[in-house]
């Protein structure tokens, strides 16, 4: 009986001991493992939080330029290397806002992921660049625009903001001295425009009959290849004296001509100024 007593006090300590070593090891796990398990998640999340919400509008700005591109194929920009830095620029900065990491299992991961994302890359500078680059692929479209077939108004108005063209005369099919207005392979439009820097004097009625050689022309195809055969057929006299006809560009669709009796400083100056004015983005 009295072994028995002593059997059961025995069982009854060893539970308790049971207990009481399950009980420190909760609370040991709780403080040792389990608090600091999830401080470091709170501190995982309120980081990456920081970074979603800095990277929210180059997420944005990473979608339009995708967009665009995505757009590019039958598009053709004036500076082909703006698409190119576009391209390059999106595949740059696109890790910064698709490669946040996901909460890792292991404190200690969860650490250093922490710490990675407090120095994760100032989204702001590219975010800026990369607007940059939109806006530079974007004006370099328009600028294809504006001189691929553009209208004779339009013409018209890019040459009044140069400073040493002082009148314009868009011809007519029945004025047009070459003939050439609306005919296959030639001109839509063709516009006669006089320049200050011309001081002899050029005989004629009006700007058509004067002709480049009152300060020059823009002869406007409806295609890149009309214009470059155009501009072919005007290097044929560019050595035969009074037949000369003066500088000729191709500028996209557009010839820029004029006149033989300007200085081949004064021919390219113009030549740069009618071009400059045409590649303003409006």
């Amino acid at each position: 009986m009295k072994k028995e007593k002593q059997k059961k006090i025995g069982l009854l300590f060893l539970s308790l001991a049971i207990i009481l070593v399950s009980l420190v090891s909760s609370i040991t796990y709780y403080y040792v493992v389990h608090i600091p398990h999830e401080k470091a998640v709170d501190r995982f999340k309120i980081q990456k939080n920081k970074v979603i919400d800095q990277t929210k509008e180059l997420k944005k700005t990473i979608s339009e330029a995708e967009k665009l591109i995505s757009q590019s194929k039958d598009k053709k920009p004036f500076k082909t290397e703006t698409l190119s830095d576009l391209k390059e620029s999106v595949e740059r900065y696109s890790p910064i806002v698709n490669d946040v990491p996901s909460t890792p299992k292991k404190t200690n991961d969860i650490k250093k992921e922490t710490l990675k994302l407090k120095k994760w890359p100032n989204s702001e500078k590219q975010n800026s660049d990369l607007k940059g680059k939109i806006t530079s692929y974007s004006n370099s479209l328009k600028q294809t625009d504006q001189i691929t077939n553009p209208t004779k108004e339009f013409v018209i108005n890019k040459l009044n903001q140069v400073d040493s063209i002082t009148e314009t005369q868009a011809a007519t099919e029945d004025n047009d001295t070459n003939g050439k207005l609306n005919k296959p392979g030639g001109y839509t439009n063709a516009i006669v425009f006089s320049s200050s820097l011309v001081t002899e004097v050029v005989e004629g009625s009006d700007l058509i009959d004067k002709g480049t050689s009152a300060g020059g022309t823009i002869e406007v195809y409806a295609n890149e290849n009309d214009a470059k055969k155009r501009n072919n057929y005007l290097s044929s006299f560019d050595s035969l004296g009074f037949l000369n006809p003066g500088s000729h560009t191709v500028l996209g669709t557009l010839v820029i001509r004029t006149a033989s009796s300007l200085t081949a400083t004064q021919q390219k100056q113009l030549e740069q100024n009618i071009t400059t004015r045409f590649l303003d983005v409006e």
